[in-house]
């Protein structure tokens, strides 16, 4: 009975100790490393330190198999070791504390050396298992002596009996400095825990695993995942790294030790960037891609972010990238071509559209030159550019080639259409779409040098044997302005009746304009005759006569049309040549309207066929102004026949060349004539002459009396062509009142000579 009551106690007692060292559930996922890690092998088929690159260099030939954590270290315990040379970051014993923590599988139980600091001939701090008493508590026990700096033993040690072979445990050695205290723990339970005081354990050494090298005392069995702390881990600390089991410490799968894991993960050097490849070094995130068709940096893409290279200009410019294929490639330019204007460098000069010219166009002021090209788009001259109204300034103002051709001709065509009798009525109509030309009429010109005279006789020789200075057409209106030089011209056109129609600007001057007319009359017995006109100041009156009349017959009709803006009297007085008659000696019109008309019937009864003289007495209130005129005369071809005579109304004659001069054509005005005067008024107490220059020349005016003295003379010399107003005061030559009775006014012109009826009556002026 008794031996039964023993083996039941002994059972209780070997269940409770089985309980109180029986591992742990635990946990199969890893624990992140802990702060205060300065080295860790985890000894998975290499010795390599995780932490500070402290690796541990095998001593006789010891082999990696499976351990807890992964792979381990085995020990044959004859003459394997580690060796990791002393590094300051291993001299954890200088520091507030450290620990020492491992995985061991001992073949046996007894005294062996696990983790000791030793410079070959003397220990430093060491941690062993099975230390015998009475230093330690036997096999299976734990015991570490942390041997201070002064060579003092600092011993703490377990009880027997904990650590079993053919089982990997969990053990672990702590001290802390401040408190004085150390701690060993098996399987993550403290087993022992004492007070050895405040020191330095001197771990300055060479750090050995598995052997006491000045011994030569070895462990045999497995080790892994040796952590060496530079502080004291707490109890949780160290129950927390127990219970991961195989899962272990966090770490980084780093095959090619470059710093990155695969997969990545927060515990690795360099981060949780993963390795794409790790098996080769060169390759992890970050690493600077190069052209070898491997993705250096892990970004995904091969050969990326290597750059292209442009080479050449302009149209040559050629850009490649660096690496194609994992091979760097070469930039090569493009070859020149012909520059062309597009905004490229065709030519690969470095200048775009360079080369292309330039074109001048324009005449004076708008003369200028253009880039051909300009901004890739081809440019066009225009010759007008900058063109204003030509302005008297020696400049080519509208660019037309003719310096200061300012001088402006505007011209009016007219068609006065006159009924029948003495007061016919007289419409006017403006003749649309003429051609009219101007030419030029001075000494030199063409009009002058081939077609001799500047009177209708000229027109059609001008026409067609001359260039004209300008031309162009009227318009609705029957207007038409030309620009030309300063200067003598004769506007011609011909129109729907063939009739040429003229009209003289002998004074034409750069700045000024100068106004005239283009006319054509048509009588009630279908006649057209050109015509001439004088424009009179005041309220402006219009005095247009026939430049000449063909006679086809025994009578013809000679009208005269008045064209006014205000009231005027106007009285027409004829004096036919002799061997004709006209039917009244003087019509007169009473300007109520704007167009009025006289008409003569002029019968043959001789025959001198010379100009018709014309007077016309102008009143516009108290001013009385005389016009002289005179209508020219030509014959159809059957009467000048008929009666033996040419056109002109000369008897036929033949005239070799060099035996004499041929007689004028009297429908051509003289070298100079009388156009008229104004006769004295309450507010001018003079008369005014007005003459015409036709041909520069020397010109003599003169008073004359009724015997041919000269009472006064009002002019005498050369004179140019033009238009002349002179004064008499009514005084002679001694400055008396001039005498009394008839007046002429005499104009002598070369061999002309024209003597105009000043007074009748007796009295003076």
């Amino acid at each position: 009975m008794a031996r039964l009551a023993f083996r039941l106690l002994f059972l209780f007692v070997l269940g409770c100790l089985l309980v109180l060292h029986a591992p742990a559930a635990r946990a199969q996922s890893c624990v992140p490393p802990t702060d205060g890690l300065v080295a860790w092998w985890p000894l998975d088929g290499s010795t390599a330190d995780l932490i500070d690159h402290n690796p541990a260099s095998p001593v006789g030939d010891p082999s990696f198999s499976s351990g807890e954590v992964g792979g381990g270290l085995s020990l044959d315990g004859v003459d394997d070791a580690a060796l990791i040379p002393a590094s300051p970051l291993l001299d954890v014993g200088r520091s507030a504390g450290f620990t020492i923590a491992l995985w061991i599988d001992p073949v046996a139980a007894t005294s062996q050396p696990l983790v000791e600091w030793n410079n070959g001939s003397m220990a430093g701090a060491h941690f062993w298992i099975g230390v015998a008493p009475p230093l330690g508590g036997g096999d299976g026990s734990l015991y570490a002596n942390l041997l201070d700096t002064e060579f003092n033993n600092h011993i703490i040690a377990s009880a027997g009996g904990l650590v079993r072979p053919g089982l990997f445990h969990q053990v672990a050695a702590t001290y802390d400095q401040a408190s004085g205290s150390a701690a060993l723990y098996l399987d993550g339970e403290p087993v022992a825990s004492q007070f050895l005081g405040h020191f330095e354990a001197l771990t300055s050494y060479d750090l050995w695993l598995g052997v006491r090298i000045s011994r030569g005392q070895r462990f045999a069995g497995m080790m892994d995942e040796i952590e060496i702390f530079g502080r004291a881990l707490g109890s949780q600390e160290i129950a927390a790294i127990y219970q991961a089991g195989g899962a272990g410490t966090c770490k980084c799968i780093d095959r090619d030790g470059d710093g990155f894991g695969s997969p990545g993960s927060a515990f690795c050097p360099n981060g949780e960037a993963e390795d794409c490849d790790d098996g080769d070094a060169g390759v992890h995130p970050g690493a600077a891609e190069t052209c070898n068709g491997k993705d250096d940096d892990c970004s995904g893409a091969v050969d990326d972010g290597l750059g292209a290279t442009t080479c050449g200009i302009g149209a040559c410019q050629r850009t490649v990238p660096n690496c194609a294929g994992g091979v760097p490639q070469v930039c090569s330019p493009g070859s020149p071509g012909v520059e062309a204007c597009n905004g490229i460098d065709d030519d690969c000069d470095g200048a775009v559209d360079d080369g292309l010219g330039t074109t001048t166009c324009g005449l004076g002021a708008c003369r200028h030159t253009v880039e051909n090209c300009v901004a890739g788009a081809r440019q066009s001259c225009d010759p007008q550019q900058g063109a204003t109204a030509e302005i008297c300034d020696g400049i080519d103002n509208d660019c037309d080639g003719v310096v200061d051709d300012a001088a402006r001709l505007d011209l009016a065509a007219a068609l006065y259409t006159v009924g029948p009798g003495a007061h016919p009525q007289a419409t006017k109509a403006p003749m649309a779409g003429l051609a009219v030309e101007v030419f030029d009429r001075s000494n030199r010109s063409c009009a002058r040098q081939s077609c001799g005279g500047i009177g209708p006789n000229s027109y059609a020789c001008i026409m067609r044997s001359c260039g004209p200075a300008a031309q162009g057409s009227t318009d609705e209106a029957g207007a038409l302005s030309v620009h030309l030089l300063s200067g003598d011209y004769l506007a011609l056109a011909a129109t729907d009746a063939h009739l040429l129609v003229g009209a003289q600007a002998p004074t034409l001057q750069c700045g000024e304009t100068e106004q005239k007319r283009l006319l054509e009359i048509v009588t009630t017995n279908g006649k057209a005759y050109s015509g001439t006109y004088t424009v009179r100041d005041g309220s402006e009156l219009v005095v247009i006569e026939p430049e000449w009349i063909e006679w086809t017959g025994q009578q013809e009709l000679y009208p005269f049309v008045f064209e006014s803006l205000g009231s005027w009297d106007v009285t027409t007085t004829v004096n036919p040549p002799e061997g004709f008659e006209a039917d009244y000696p003087s019509l007169s019109a009473s300007m109520s309207s704007d167009l009025q008309a006289v008409q003569f019937t002029i019968t043959d009864v001789g025959s001198d066929w010379v100009p018709t003289g014309v007077r016309h007495l102008l009143v516009h209130g108290a001013r009385r102004e005389t016009v002289l005129g005179r209508v020219g005369v030509k014959l159809s071809a059957d009467l000048a026949g008929g009666k033996g005579l040419d056109r002109a109304g000369h008897p036929l004659k033949t005239h070799r060349r060099g035996s004499g001069p041929v007689e004028p054509d009297p429908r051509d005005p003289a070298p100079a004539e009388v156009l008229g005067f104004i006769e004295p008024s309450a507010a001018d107490l003079s008369w005014t002459m007005k003459v015409a220059v036709h041909e520069a020349g020397p010109v003599s005016l003169a008073i004359v009396g009724a015997q041919g003295q000269v009472v006064r003379i009002l002019a005498a010399g050369r004179m140019a062509e033009g238009e002349y107003a002179f004064g008499w005061d009514g005084l002679d030559e001694s400055g008396k009142h001039a005498p009394q009775g008839r007046l002429d006014l005499r104009l002598q012109a070369g061999p002309a000579e024209q003597t105009v009826r000043l007074l009748d009556s007796p009295g003076g002026p």
